[in-house]
């Protein structure tokens, strides 16, 4: 969402991302593997709650840093390794692939731990609050790992996770996209169709979405539906090769020869395509007779 936005939008944005860090690292209840459009909307205004409580977040933690620099170095290194490693991810340089990822804390999360160790070591160090500060410290520890070993379920399978993440960020158009491809695979169409058709709500030009329709009509029978679905999905975007590939299926099915092959080789000119993907296409230029294109589609899958 941040690749086409002005400067201004894409910072304010990222600033709000940023506190969303920070919450996670500190409380990390809601997780997800998916943030993209348009789970987190874009922020254009500096007094929107979420931007107000970023800056104020990342601002304490530049006064934290410099008023323990002498006193807890260890406050401020965390806040330095911290601040360091999540700049370049940050979207606040220059925009990057995502406009939120959690995969991206792996190394900030080290300084979030140093900072946790100089906050929790010298009151546990203190005679009143030692007790109490290894006590609370021991039922956070607790927490955080009952948390990891939930969380390690949702990754169980892509049915699991994309379900996890529908349910975590039902505003992201390819949570619901993911959920409906693995409820295909698994022969649940009226469910399958249903997710395709939520995350065409969230984004209607998503392509891949209408990819799903089609695949859904074809298994009903519906063939002339997906071929509409499908040439809808080419429409906006035309490079998904994947799609002229079953088109070019569904134009065989119907005995249009013609366009079959027409399909084919504009997938075949693509060439975005699996192995799996390219041992269909090569089925394909058989059937409409194309011998000399069979051949090479399959030279070719023997390099992957």
């Amino acid at each position: 969402p941040l690749a086409h936005t002005d400067p201004w939008t894409r910072v304010l944005t990222a600033i709000k991302v940023l506190g969303r860090y920070l919450w996670l690292l500190l409380v990390p209840v809601r997780l997800s593997s998916d943030y993209s459009y348009n789970q987190i909307p874009v922020s254009r205004s500096l007094l929107e709650p979420g931007v107000l409580a970023g800056l104020l977040a990342l601002l304490g933690l530049c006064a934290l840093a410099g008023w323990t620099w002498r006193c807890r170095p260890a406050l401020s290194v965390g806040v330095a390794i911290f601040a360091l490693t999540i700049l370049p991810v940050s979207n606040l340089p220059f925009p990057i692939g995502t406009i939120m990822a959690e995969r991206v804390l792996y190394l900030p999360s080290l300084g979030f731990c140093l900072l946790l160790a100089g906050v929790v070591a010298p009151l546990a160090a203190r005679p009143r609050w030692g007790l109490v500060t290894v006590s609370l410290f021991a039922l956070l520890l607790l927490g955080y790992g009952a948390r990891t070993v939930l969380r390690n379920r949702d990754w169980r399978s892509n049915a699991t996770l994309f379900a996890a993440a529908a349910l975590t960020s039902p505003n992201s158009a390819t949570a619901h996209y993911g959920l409906g491809e693995t409820m295909l695979e698994q022969g649940e169409l009226s469910g399958a169709r249903r997710e395709a058709e939520r995350s065409l709500k969230i984004y209607p030009e998503f392509g891949a979405a209408y990819q799903n329709l089609a695949a859904i009509s074809a298994a009903q029978g519906q063939i002339d539906e997906a071929i509409r679905n499908l040439r809808i999905a080419i429409g906006f975007a035309p490079g998904y090769g994947l799609a002229h590939l079953n088109l070019g299926v569904l134009y065989l099915e119907k005995g249009m020869t013609a366009q079959a092959l027409e399909e084919f080789r504009v997938a075949a000119r693509l060439g975005d395509l699996r192995v799996k993907d390219i041992n269909l296409l090569a089925k394909g230029f058989f059937a409409v007779g194309s011998l000399p294109e069979a051949k090479e589609s399959l030279e070719r899958a023997l390099y992957y």
